[in-house]
């Protein structure tokens, strides 16, 4: 049972972090009323020392599972063992509890693991991080809540944790381990042709700054590929390697966090539309959040000093979500000393936060509790806490305890939703809200309703005044107090007055401040005023956000030609008629089969002509149109040997459409195009990577297909991306999911 760590998991409670790639607010729903955002715990046995856990359906039931680290091989448990309780329900809807746990082997100490579809069988496999053996163990799962003999990959001195992405955009996952004996990081690579055969390359190892046990993923210089950041355990530091897009990384670079940073997790806490940074610490110093750095939604990279939070308390595991439903995301910890969970309710106004952090409470769980996730088990729309608790072999379920405010004032309209316009290029939502009960031909009280935007404070156009302003569009401020003492001020503006009809209820479209995009998923609020003659007496609704999507990807480049000069290999095709194309994008290869990707690309350009001095007589291109929003449409293909190539639409790969989209029922009809009957893989992956939804389409055969994607399944609110594939061609679309 002993290991050269041993005192940093006894003395320092060294932890582990279930850790999210990218986390986003769920669509605004009603405010938590309750006082206590959690019940008391309910205590299920896993192996001895348990030490890290993650979520997910196993056996496909549509119910939330959970997985256990146990590290310990003694005690008459199972000797490096991954513990999994299956949950129970019925018809495909948890009802909170779980069957008695069932031990499967891993490596020597297990410390963490995560989930993913390594091998693209639509079953749900573990990676599981072991420290005494120094690898990485790769359970594939059978999709029955069972899993086969684990296969182990070297991953360097003491892996800690495990979180994984796809750092060379082939669109397999590939995986990143810090490790605690020597000061590295383990990247590893998985391998395949365009889907994963769930087996992974040698580790390649970069060094930092001393011994880690915390990583996350995220796009922090807004380049498009993967960034990592890690802790530095006692230098006080995270560092932060770029990724590089081809699965290596940068150097690198460090940024002061807490005293003893353990655990980290990334999200925008403060909504402007840049990543941001959290560390729980295994000392005494709380909880540090270092915003990210950039202007207009885009990080350069860089991050603030921390500001700390709860310090004097031990924050050693960390997760993310949103416990009160205010629209502001909010951070759980673990505390192994004091065998509790603090939460941190995130601060702002208008369901958009503002970084801070107030109103932290502790719960009780069990006896050395720190590792965090977190899951709705009981399917009561709210999001529960899984503690992990080291000391007594148990894991400690706390339910939220949320019950939703009541609604405004009557004589107030009701802002009841913000979603999405579908199947548009973005950049509108469609506002509704219900009449104020004065609004009614007996009264005649109500005359109009004003729409309000809120303005991001760094747009230049916050100008807090409540009057018509020179441009001849009024705008105002409200202030929220905050809990630390100080005031939140918000600046709105008026989209659109609206004359009052009697009607039951009203709609509008509004166009938005960003678009949602992959790297971040911005919220504009809105709420409405019902008018009155009275220009001093108007009753406000409550305030709702949401984002749009571009949904729609351009057409592929049409009569895409080209001949051999002198000058080289001269390329033209038929400019795209969209109003919102940003480029074109030139790959070479030397087959006609040949896998677009960064390492193939030789040009990205708005005009639509190219002239490749490289390029010869055995060349093959393919061309693609690019939208502002990084929407990608299909290939049109051309060899050299011949003089034109007029692709018909049907015949290329192409994915579409998604529809609905926002989806609100469960109906997700996906139309694309494969141009021939090769393997083809069509998929649902949510915001962490994970795959949601499989069905092979190849069998389809050529030409244009639409199919019904999630027919019985049962999705969860929030943001997810379709991914078509077909042996090297990979294109998805982004949807959202709301109620």
């Amino acid at each position: 049972m002993s290991h050269p760590l041993r005192s940093i998991v006894v003395l320092a409670l060294a932890v582990t972090l279930v850790a999210l790639a990218l986390v986003s607010p769920s669509p605004a729903r009603a405010e938590c009323s309750s006082t206590a955002l959690f019940h008391d715990q309910v205590v299920y046995s896993t192996g001895p020392n348990p030490h890290g856990a993650t979520t997910g359906d196993f056996n496909g039931d549509g119910i939330l599972d959970v997985a256990v680290a146990c590290s310990d091989a003694g005690h008459g448990g199972a000797s490096g063992a991954v513990w999994v309780l299956l949950g129970l329900g019925s018809a495909g809807v948890g009802n909170g509890t779980f069957g008695p746990a069932t031990a499967f082997a891993a490596g020597t100490e297990p410390f963490a693991l995560t989930t993913g579809d390594f091998n693209h069988d639509a079953h749900l496999d573990l990676a599981v991080a072991n420290l005494a053996s120094g690898n990485v163990s790769i359970l594939i799962g059978r999709g029955d809540g069972t899993f086969a003999a684990p296969a182990s990959y070297l991953a360097g001195n003491g892996p800690f944790n495990v979180v994984t992405g796809d750092f060379n955009h082939d669109g397999i996952m590939d995986l990143a381990l810090p490790n605690n004996t020597s000061a590295t990081v383990a990247v590893l690579l998985g391998r395949g042709s365009g889907v994963g055969d769930g087996t992974f390359g040698a580790a390649t190892l970069y060094p930092i700054a001393q011994v880690s046990t915390g990583i996350a993923t995220g796009d922090f210089n807004g380049d498009g590929n993967t960034d990592l950041v890690a802790t530095c355990n006692y230098a006080g530091l995270v560092a932060v390697l770029d990724g590089l897009g081809n699965g290596t990384f940068g150097s690198p670079r460090n940024f002061t966090a807490t005293t003893e940073p353990f655990a980290v997790a990334v999200a925008d806490f403060n909504e402007d539309g840049i990543l941001d940074i959290a560390v729980g610490d295994a000392g005494f110093n709380g909880v540090g959040i270092l915003l990210g750095q950039g202007s207009g939604g885009v990080g350069n990279g860089s991050f603030g000093s921390p500001t700390i939070f709860n310090n004097g308390n031990q924050c050693a595991g960390l997760v993310v979500g949103d416990w009160n439903q205010d629209g502001i995301l909010d951070l759980a910890a673990g505390d192994g000393r004091r065998n509790v969970v603090w939460t941190f309710l995130g601060q702002g106004s208008g369901g958009v936060g503002s970084g801070t952090f107030g109103s932290i409470t502790s719960y009780p769980a069990g006896a050395v509790s720190f590792p965090l996730t977190s899951g709705d088990f009981n399917e009561g729309g709210f999001t529960d806490l899984v503690a992990v608790n080291y000391g007594d072999a148990s894991i400690s379920i706390l339910f939220s305890g949320c019950e939703p405010a009541p609604p405004p004032p009557s004589n107030a309209p009701v802002l009841t939703r913000v979603r999405d316009v579908p199947n548009d290029d973005g950049g509108f939502v469609f506002v509704t809200w219900l009449r104020s009960r004065l609004d009614v031909p007996a009264l005649r009280t109500i005359t109009g309703y004003r729409v309000w935007r809120r303005i991001h404070p760094e747009s230049g156009m916050a100008a807090g005044v409540s009057e018509a302003s020179a441009d001849g569009v009024r705008r105002l401020t409200t202030q929220t107090p905050r809990g630390d003492g100080t005031v939140e001020t918000t600046y709105w503006e008026e989209i659109a007055t609206l004359p009052a009809q009697g009607l039951e209820g009203y709609g509008y479209t509004s166009p938005t401040t960003q678009d949602s995009m992959r790297s971040s998923n911005p919220y504009t609020a809105f709420f409405i005023t019902a008018l009155t003659s009275d220009p001093f007496v108007f009753y406000s609704s409550n305030i709702d956000s949401g984002y749009s999507v571009d949904n729609l990807a351009p057409s592929p480049p049409a009569r895409l030609a080209g001949e051999a000069t002198s000058d080289g290999i001269v390329l033209h095709w038929d400019p795209n008629t969209e109003g919102d194309l940003a480029s074109y994008r030139i790959y070479r290869g030397g087959s006609d089969d040949f896998v677009p990707s960064p390492e193939t690309m030789i040009a990205e350009k708005a005009d639509t002509g190219y002239v490749d001095p490289a390029g010869s007589t055995a060349s093959f291109y393919k061309v693609s149109a690019v939208d502002v929003h990084g929407n990608e449409s299909g290939y049109s293909v051309f060899a050299t040997g011949q003089p034109t190539a007029v692709v018909d639409a049907e015949l290329v790969f192409s994915l579409r459409s998604v529809a609905p989209n926002p989806c609100t029922t469960g109906e997700i009809v996906v139309t694309f195009s494969l141009p021939d009957p090769s393997p083809a893989i069509l998929e649902l992956i949510d915001v962490t990577g994970r795959r949601v939804v499989h069905r092979p389409v190849g069998q389809l055969g050529r030409g244009g297909h639409s199919v019904a994607l999630a027919e019985g399944s049962k999705l969860r609110v929030g943001l997810y991306w379709v991914r078509l594939t077909q042996t090297y061609r990979s294109q998805s679309l982004k949807l959202v999911v709301a109620r």
